[in-house]
């Protein structure tokens, strides 16, 4: 069975880590920016640097991960998501504009799945009323450390399931040198990242890369049925890097990242695997044109796309992943952590709402074999039309 999604990053990678988990290292120079443990420190961060005062207003792309609109209530911020076009992956400018008030201090857009999003309208509704306009780049690395110049702040994540992985660690570009140099000194005043944490990271990817073979991921979704374990809850405790308890939480993210973190982090964006990149690109394109006709592809209208997961929207994600299964490829729910967040009067905005409802991610990556390419494209439109038959047959 081919898995949802590859680690981007080798044996040779890890290797090259681990007695850095003793020797330690320098780490990569970033111009204008700084070099986080984590996008979650990196925000945490940012709003200790503007010490915002309670009740401020930061408006949210409606769909991002929970720990962005749950970090910015720890500061006593109202977090006012807006919907976002389900073509594009873009917040509505309409909302954005209906939902700035005397209060908004920021928007924070994400770009999701790999795709891009142009900012020049929303930059045109933060920029004239001095609010800070955030974009969270997490989901979107491509290879180069440049962000939205438009951008007050672009973040970028090198966790374990991103383009590009160093198993953690963050790249914050900030404009603002004052900010800049206000979250510099408040991070200096964290604690390290324990070495001996990131060691046992390592090795815990290896074991993942060596069960990342088809046969080898087969034989552990067997296991995992025969023990009546779920197999994604089990790949997505392996990966969360983070404790769920708001205190232990808080603690973990007020961390700076260790020698051998910043150490693999450099080597990673010395060497960002641009020509694995552009194969994952094209054959993102070749699935979304193979399958478009047959079922929603949330994104296929955005600026640009590199395809680090491949989302598709169906009625019954249940039925789909099982059937997706049986044809031998691990179709999941679970490989992304993104939600779509709730207002203050705990609802969530409608397009946001059903596409986490509906979302289903699908393998797209260059170590998919072009026959296996071939019947998975089969796969997804055969169930796709499964679906359509079996709506039509209820009365």
């Amino acid at each position: 069975m081919y898995p949802r999604h590859r680690l981007d990053i080798g044996v040779a990678d890890v290797l090259w880590a681990l007695p850095r988990c003793v020797l330690g290292g320098r780490g990569p120079r970033i111009d204008g920016g700084l070099v986080l443990m984590s996008v979650r420190s990196a925000w945490e961060l940012l709003l200790d640097a503007l010490a915002l005062p309670p009740g401020t207003e930061v408006i949210c792309s409606a769909v991002t991960h929970p720990d962005m609109a749950r970090i910015a209530r720890a500061h006593g911020l109202a977090v006012v998501p807006v919907d976002i076009d389900l073509d594009t992956l873009a917040p509505s400018l309409a909302d954005v504009e209906r939902a700035v008030t005397d209060r908004t201090r920021i928007v924070l857009v994400a770009h999701l799945f790999g795709s891009e999003m142009d900012l020049g309208s929303v930059a045109e509704v933060a920029r004239p009323r001095g609010i800070l306009l955030v974009e969270d780049r997490a989901q979107a690395f491509d290879g180069d450390l440049r962000g939205d110049p438009r951008a007050d702040v672009s973040l970028f994540s090198f966790g374990t399931l991103k383009t590009a992985t160093a198993l953690g660690g963050a790249v914050a570009l900030v404009r603002d040198a004052d900010l800049r140099e206000r979250m510099r000194t408040l991070e200096s005043a964290w604690p390290a990242q324990p070495r001996a944490r990131y060691a046992a990271k390592l090795l815990r990817t290896l074991a993942l890369v060596a069960v990342s073979a088809p046969a080898l991921f087969g034989a552990l979704v067997w296991l995992a049925r025969r023990a009546g374990r779920d197999v994604d809850q089990a790949l997505s405790e392996s990966v969360r890097g983070f404790p769920a308890d708001d205190a232990g939480f808080r603690a973990a993210i007020r961390r700076r990242p260790s020698a051998p973190l910043r150490a693999l982090l450099e080597r990673r964006l010395a060497r960002p695997g641009r020509l694995r990149l552009d194969v994952r690109r094209a054959i993102g394109e070749q699935l979304a044109v193979d399958i478009e006709r047959a079922i929603r592809v949330p994104g296929r209208r955005a600026r640009r796309r590199t395809h680090w997961l491949f989302p598709v929207m169906v009625e019954d994600p249940a039925a789909f992943v099982s059937e997706l299964r049986s044809a031998g490829f691990d179709a999941a729910r679970s490989t992304s952590a993104i939600t779509a967040i709730a207002g203050e009067d705990g609802s969530a905005p409608p397009n946001a709402a059903l596409l986490v409802s509906q979302l289903v991610f699908v393998p797209a990556y260059p170590e998919l074999p072009f026959g296996a390419m071939h019947r998975l494209a089969g796969a997804i439109t055969g169930s796709a039309r499964l679906a359509a038959a079996r709506a039509r047959a209820l009365p």
